[in-house]
């Protein structure tokens, strides 16, 4: 199996940041109720997914150039804004590849995994350097909500604009792909999620559990071994939870941007490695579990840091 890293983490929010009050088609109680379970401010953007991940897009690249990780033949973009202008049309995305210099990076599309886009990217990505297509490959995780209800399904956050791009590749990085498992029940797509809570719940419990222990069992390590928990930024009540059903203490979730940008889909993952890294600076050899739960997809990715 040829080593794996990620590197070059870069991100961008949406322009406009917004206090929870701003949210005027929502309920006071329900506001009340996401400001108890963490929530503060969301990220608004007036532009598109696209315009969203050139920043980002530009600083990995420049970041690959000065590492001189390779040419970048493949560029998955892995989105849920998968109807948007910018990505349904090609005039937007062929722009994008021009004016960030990659005249001959073939772009890929990941989008039925919603949250867990970003593990399903991975494995992609991971898959085209082991067959050894590809020695590094460009990951971009954009999205932007155009719809004026930013409320996350059953009402548990609200939506973020956010864009974040990094680089997969065979070159060593600060961090090393372990492992990756995905899980999918498709009778929880079907479920309406405000009427039959419990029985979503106890779905998605199954799901989790079963994705973090086939994770770890591929990395061959145990939930001891783990040093941080990283999940996507629902609110702190539904990040312990997912943490006790992974077989996780709550004291090694990583929480701290739940009160600053909420829910910024597939993003969530490899935004808060990047601050987290920045931040707390973790000890080298300290394995990080990254958990991306969709509607009823879930993925976990295993690094350890460098």
């Amino acid at each position: 199996m040829t080593p794996t890293f990620v590197d070059g983490i870069a991100y961008q929010l949406g322009e406009r940041r917004h206090d929870l009050d701003e949210l005027t088609d929502v309920l006071q109680g329900t506001r009340h109720q996401l400001r108890e379970a963490g929530l503060e401010t969301y990220y608004v953007t007036d532009g598109s997914p696209t315009e969203l991940a050139r920043e980002p897009m530009e600083r990995t690249l420049e970041h690959a150039t000065e590492g001189k990780l390779g040419p970048i033949n493949r560029v998955i973009f892995a989105t849920n804004s998968v109807g948007h202008d910018a990505l349904a049309t090609p005039h937007a995305i062929s722009r994008l590849l021009a004016d960030v210099g990659l005249s001959s990076a073939f772009p890929l599309g990941v989008f039925l995994a919603w949250c867990a886009n970003f593990q399903v990217a991975l494995e992609l990505a991971r898959s085209l350097i082991e067959t050894g297509q590809e020695e590094t490959v460009l990951v971009v995780c954009s999205d932007v909500l155009w719809r004026p209800d930013r409320l996350v399904s059953p009402r548990i956050s609200v939506h973020s604009d956010a864009a974040v791009s990094f680089t997969v590749s065979s070159h060593e990085g600060p961090f090393e792909l372990l492992a990756t498992a995905v899980r999918v029940d498709p009778k929880l797509g079907d479920i309406n999620r405000e009427t039959h809570f419990v029985q979503y719940m106890d779905g998605v419990a199954r799901g989790v559990a079963s994705v973090t222990q086939a994770a770890l069992d591929a990395a061959q390590i145990g939930h001891d071994d783990v040093g941080r928990l990283i999940p996507n930024n629902y609110n702190r009540w539904v990040s312990r939870s997912m943490a006790k059903i992974a077989g996780f203490p709550e004291d090694r979730v990583y929480l701290d941007n739940v009160p600053r940008f909420a829910h910024a889909l597939a993003a969530d993952n490899p935004i808060n490695l990047d601050d987290y890294h920045r931040e707390q600076r973790p000890p080298s050899g300290e394995c990080v579990a990254l958990l991306g739960s969709g509607a009823f997809q879930w993925g976990v990715s295993l690094m350890r840091v460098a």
